[in-house]
Protein backbone atom coordinates (compact mmCIF):
# COMPACT_ATOMS: atom_id res chain seq x y z
CA UNK A 1 0.00 0.00 0.00
CA UNK A 2 1.65 3.11 -0.65
CA UNK A 3 2.49 5.70 2.03
CA UNK A 4 -0.05 8.30 1.66
CA UNK A 5 -4.39 7.65 1.65
CA UNK A 6 -4.94 9.17 -1.71
CA UNK A 7 -1.13 9.13 -3.51
CA UNK A 8 -2.83 10.20 -7.02
CA UNK A 9 -4.33 14.05 -5.51
CA UNK A 10 -2.34 16.72 -6.17
CA UNK A 11 -2.03 19.12 -2.60
CA UNK A 12 0.26 22.09 -2.51
CA UNK A 13 3.54 21.09 -1.26
CA UNK A 14 4.60 21.80 2.20
CA UNK A 15 7.86 22.62 3.67
CA UNK A 16 8.79 20.23 6.19
CA UNK A 17 9.92 20.06 9.78
CA UNK A 18 12.35 21.91 10.85
CA UNK A 19 11.09 25.32 8.78
CA UNK A 20 11.59 28.60 9.59
CA UNK A 21 7.65 29.68 8.87
CA UNK A 22 4.41 28.23 9.02
CA UNK A 23 4.66 27.23 12.15
CA UNK A 24 1.89 26.56 14.08
CA UNK A 25 1.88 26.31 18.33
CA UNK A 26 0.19 24.31 19.61
CA UNK A 27 -1.35 24.86 23.21
CA UNK A 28 -1.22 21.68 26.00
CA UNK A 29 -4.01 22.80 28.61
CA UNK A 30 -3.85 19.72 29.99
CA UNK A 31 -3.45 17.12 27.29
CA UNK A 32 -3.62 13.64 29.67
CA UNK A 33 -0.37 11.82 29.43
CA UNK A 34 -1.46 8.65 28.83
CA UNK A 35 -2.76 10.28 25.02
CA UNK A 36 -0.15 11.94 24.46
CA UNK A 37 1.34 9.61 21.96
CA UNK A 38 -1.67 9.11 20.36
CA UNK A 39 -2.50 12.83 19.82
CA UNK A 40 1.31 13.30 18.20
CA UNK A 41 0.73 10.19 15.96
CA UNK A 42 -2.19 12.26 14.28
CA UNK A 43 -0.50 15.51 14.41
CA UNK A 44 2.88 15.51 14.75
CA UNK A 45 3.60 17.03 11.18
CA UNK A 46 1.48 20.04 11.42
CA UNK A 47 2.94 21.30 15.24
CA UNK A 48 6.50 22.93 15.17
CA UNK A 49 6.27 24.05 19.01
CA UNK A 50 4.39 23.02 22.00
CA UNK A 51 3.37 25.70 24.32
CA UNK A 52 2.77 24.26 28.08
CA UNK A 53 -0.22 26.56 29.34
CA UNK A 54 -1.12 24.83 32.56
CA UNK A 55 -0.02 27.97 34.28
CA UNK A 56 -1.15 26.75 37.90
CA UNK A 57 -0.44 23.14 36.93
CA UNK A 58 3.73 23.75 36.60
CA UNK A 59 3.44 25.98 39.05
CA UNK A 60 2.32 24.17 42.07
CA UNK A 61 0.15 20.88 40.78
CA UNK A 62 2.10 18.54 38.87
CA UNK A 63 5.11 16.88 40.31
CA UNK A 64 8.60 17.14 38.47
CA UNK A 65 8.65 14.01 36.95
CA UNK A 66 5.12 14.17 35.63
CA UNK A 67 6.44 17.41 34.12
CA UNK A 68 9.40 16.13 32.38
CA UNK A 69 7.82 12.80 31.20
CA UNK A 70 5.18 15.10 29.64
CA UNK A 71 8.08 16.67 27.89
CA UNK A 72 9.83 13.85 26.90
CA UNK A 73 7.22 12.29 25.08
CA UNK A 74 7.53 15.43 22.78
CA UNK A 75 10.88 15.56 22.29
CA UNK A 76 10.79 11.91 20.71
CA UNK A 77 8.31 13.46 18.68
CA UNK A 78 10.89 16.28 17.81
CA UNK A 79 8.96 19.10 19.19
CA UNK A 80 10.04 21.55 21.03
CA UNK A 81 8.23 22.32 24.69
CA UNK A 82 8.15 26.06 26.40
CA UNK A 83 5.65 27.09 29.07
CA UNK A 84 3.30 29.85 28.70
CA UNK A 85 4.66 33.45 29.52
CA UNK A 86 2.71 33.75 32.94
CA UNK A 87 4.98 31.54 35.06
CA UNK A 88 7.75 33.44 33.80
CA UNK A 89 6.38 36.46 35.19
CA UNK A 90 5.23 35.08 38.20
CA UNK A 91 9.19 34.29 38.78
CA UNK A 92 10.31 37.51 37.60
CA UNK A 93 8.42 39.51 40.40
CA UNK A 94 9.99 37.34 43.02
CA UNK A 95 13.35 37.80 41.70
CA UNK A 96 13.73 34.33 40.48
CA UNK A 97 14.42 34.21 36.88
CA UNK A 98 17.46 32.81 36.66
CA UNK A 99 16.25 29.70 38.93
CA UNK A 100 13.55 29.56 36.78
CA UNK A 101 15.47 29.46 33.61
CA UNK A 102 17.50 26.39 34.89
CA UNK A 103 14.51 24.98 36.06
CA UNK A 104 13.11 24.70 32.88
CA UNK A 105 16.10 22.75 30.98
CA UNK A 106 16.31 20.59 34.19
CA UNK A 107 12.37 19.28 33.47
CA UNK A 108 13.31 19.14 29.49
CA UNK A 109 11.39 22.57 28.17
CA UNK A 110 13.37 23.62 25.42
CA UNK A 111 12.15 27.05 25.28
CA UNK A 112 10.98 30.15 27.50
CA UNK A 113 8.61 32.89 26.91
CA UNK A 114 9.63 36.27 28.25
CA UNK A 115 6.50 38.34 28.23
CA UNK A 116 5.52 41.37 30.65
CA UNK A 117 1.95 41.34 29.37
CA UNK A 118 0.50 40.87 32.69
CA UNK A 119 2.72 42.77 34.40
CA UNK A 120 4.72 46.65 34.33
CA UNK A 121 6.87 46.68 31.18
CA UNK A 122 10.65 45.50 32.15
CA UNK A 123 13.06 47.66 31.34
CA UNK A 124 14.84 47.38 28.11
CA UNK A 125 18.08 46.92 29.01
CA UNK A 126 16.99 43.84 31.39
CA UNK A 127 14.37 42.35 28.95
CA UNK A 128 17.85 42.21 26.58
CA UNK A 129 19.41 40.52 29.66
CA UNK A 130 17.12 38.32 30.63
CA UNK A 131 16.67 37.26 26.84
CA UNK A 132 20.87 37.00 26.15
CA UNK A 133 20.68 34.86 29.73
CA UNK A 134 17.79 32.32 28.67
CA UNK A 135 19.26 32.19 25.04
CA UNK A 136 22.85 31.14 26.39
CA UNK A 137 21.87 28.63 28.64
CA UNK A 138 20.23 26.84 25.54
CA UNK A 139 16.66 27.85 25.41
CA UNK A 140 14.59 28.53 22.78
CA UNK A 141 13.47 32.35 23.56
CA UNK A 142 9.65 33.91 22.69
CA UNK A 143 8.74 37.25 23.51
CA UNK A 144 6.06 39.36 22.37
CA UNK A 145 4.21 42.82 21.85
CA UNK A 146 1.04 44.11 22.74
CA UNK A 147 -0.85 43.63 25.89
CA UNK A 148 -3.00 40.69 26.79
CA UNK A 149 -5.03 42.94 29.49
CA UNK A 150 -7.53 45.92 27.78
CA UNK A 151 -8.74 48.65 30.07
CA UNK A 152 -9.36 52.39 30.32
CA UNK A 153 -5.32 53.05 30.25
CA UNK A 154 -4.34 50.92 27.33
CA UNK A 155 -6.05 48.62 24.56
CA UNK A 156 -7.61 51.35 22.94
CA UNK A 157 -5.55 52.53 20.06
CA UNK A 158 -2.90 50.37 17.77
CA UNK A 159 0.38 48.93 18.36
CA UNK A 160 2.61 52.06 17.18
CA UNK A 161 4.54 50.66 14.22
CA UNK A 162 7.40 52.39 15.02
CA UNK A 163 7.72 51.19 18.66
CA UNK A 164 6.31 47.75 17.55
CA UNK A 165 9.40 47.35 14.92
CA UNK A 166 11.66 48.33 17.91
CA UNK A 167 10.81 46.23 20.28
CA UNK A 168 10.55 43.32 18.11
CA UNK A 169 14.01 43.81 16.85
CA UNK A 170 15.10 44.69 20.08
CA UNK A 171 14.24 41.07 21.35
CA UNK A 172 15.45 39.51 18.14
CA UNK A 173 18.83 41.29 17.98
CA UNK A 174 18.96 40.27 22.02
CA UNK A 175 18.67 36.60 20.90
CA UNK A 176 14.53 35.69 20.95
CA UNK A 177 13.54 32.62 18.21
CA UNK A 178 10.67 34.81 17.81
CA UNK A 179 7.84 37.55 18.67
CA UNK A 180 4.34 37.47 19.19
CA UNK A 181 2.12 39.97 18.22
CA UNK A 182 -0.60 39.77 20.90
CA UNK A 183 -4.37 38.96 19.55
CA UNK A 184 -5.60 42.23 21.03
CA UNK A 185 -3.28 44.33 19.06
CA UNK A 186 -4.03 42.20 16.10
CA UNK A 187 -8.10 42.55 16.73
CA UNK A 188 -7.25 46.42 17.31
CA UNK A 189 -5.64 47.07 13.90
CA UNK A 190 -9.08 45.27 12.24
CA UNK A 191 -11.40 47.07 13.90
CA UNK A 192 -9.42 50.62 13.25
CA UNK A 193 -9.01 49.47 9.35
CA UNK A 194 -5.20 49.72 9.96
CA UNK A 195 -3.94 46.67 7.90
CA UNK A 196 -1.14 49.15 6.21
CA UNK A 197 0.50 49.29 9.85
CA UNK A 198 1.03 45.49 10.37
CA UNK A 199 1.57 45.41 6.85
CA UNK A 200 4.92 47.82 8.05
CA UNK A 201 5.22 46.13 10.78
CA UNK A 202 5.77 42.66 8.52
CA UNK A 203 8.08 44.24 5.95
CA UNK A 204 10.17 45.82 8.57
CA UNK A 205 10.87 42.74 10.47
CA UNK A 206 10.14 39.66 8.39
CA UNK A 207 6.94 37.17 8.46
CA UNK A 208 9.44 34.36 9.73
CA UNK A 209 10.03 35.87 12.55
CA UNK A 210 6.68 37.05 13.91
CA UNK A 211 4.22 34.95 15.77
CA UNK A 212 0.31 36.25 15.54
CA UNK A 213 -1.81 35.01 18.49
CA UNK A 214 -5.16 33.64 16.63
CA UNK A 215 -6.44 32.01 19.87
CA UNK A 216 -6.99 33.85 23.38
CA UNK A 217 -8.69 32.39 26.89
CA UNK A 218 -8.92 28.64 25.01
CA UNK A 219 -10.37 29.83 21.88
CA UNK A 220 -9.41 30.49 18.67
CA UNK A 221 -10.51 33.59 16.56
CA UNK A 222 -11.43 32.27 13.09
CA UNK A 223 -11.86 35.51 12.13
CA UNK A 224 -8.80 36.68 12.62
CA UNK A 225 -6.81 33.38 11.59
CA UNK A 226 -8.94 33.94 8.37
CA UNK A 227 -7.87 37.75 7.92
CA UNK A 228 -4.32 36.76 8.52
CA UNK A 229 -4.25 33.90 5.89
CA UNK A 230 -6.00 35.83 2.95
CA UNK A 231 -3.84 39.22 4.20
CA UNK A 232 0.12 37.17 5.05
CA UNK A 233 -0.74 33.67 3.31
CA UNK A 234 -0.60 30.38 4.26
CA UNK A 235 3.17 30.55 5.72
CA UNK A 236 2.33 32.55 8.71
CA UNK A 237 3.50 31.58 12.06
CA UNK A 238 0.71 31.21 14.63
CA UNK A 239 -0.21 30.20 18.33
CA UNK A 240 -2.45 29.67 21.04
CA UNK A 241 -3.99 27.06 19.12
CA UNK A 242 -6.08 24.64 20.85
CA UNK A 243 -5.65 20.78 19.72
CA UNK A 244 -9.34 20.74 18.84
CA UNK A 245 -9.12 23.54 16.43
CA UNK A 246 -6.01 22.72 15.59
CA UNK A 247 -6.84 20.32 11.94
CA UNK A 248 -9.59 22.94 11.56
CA UNK A 249 -6.55 25.84 11.32
CA UNK A 250 -4.65 23.19 9.10
CA UNK A 251 -7.58 22.85 6.72
CA UNK A 252 -8.02 26.61 6.60
CA UNK A 253 -4.02 26.88 5.81
CA UNK A 254 -5.30 25.05 2.83
CA UNK A 255 -8.44 26.84 1.66
CA UNK A 256 -10.41 23.54 2.37
CA UNK A 257 -12.55 25.14 5.44
CA UNK A 258 -15.62 27.20 5.41
CA UNK A 259 -14.08 29.90 7.83
CA UNK A 260 -11.66 30.64 4.74
CA UNK A 261 -15.03 30.03 2.08
CA UNK A 262 -13.33 27.20 0.77
CA UNK A 263 -10.78 29.75 -1.05
CA UNK A 264 -8.53 26.48 -2.46
CA UNK A 265 -11.70 25.91 -5.26
CA UNK A 266 -11.17 29.51 -6.51
CA UNK A 267 -7.52 30.26 -6.22
CA UNK A 268 -5.28 30.49 -9.20
CA UNK A 269 -2.69 28.51 -7.77
CA UNK A 270 -4.61 25.16 -7.16
CA UNK A 271 -2.52 22.29 -8.98
CA UNK A 272 -4.52 21.51 -11.67
CA UNK A 273 -6.06 25.18 -12.15
CA UNK A 274 -9.17 23.71 -13.95
CA UNK A 275 -11.63 24.87 -10.96
CA UNK A 276 -10.24 28.45 -10.99
CA UNK A 277 -10.02 28.91 -14.82
CA UNK A 278 -13.91 27.45 -14.50
CA UNK A 279 -15.23 29.77 -11.77
CA UNK A 280 -13.59 33.05 -13.82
Amino acid sequence: MSDMGFPFIDMPTVKAKPRLSRWTILSDRGIPIQEQNGIMEMIHDVVDRMKNVDHVGLLKRHSADLIARKNAIYREWGIGVFPGGVPFEVAYLQGKSQQYFHRLLELGFSGVEISADCIPPIPVREREHLIREASGLGLEVFTEVGYKRVGDEFGKDSLAVRAAVEGILTDLNAGATKVTIESNELTNYIAAGELDRLISIVNEVGLEKIVFEIGAGGKVNAELGTWLLENFGSEINVENIEIDRLLHFEAMRHGLSRAGNFQYFTRSNNPTGALASKLD
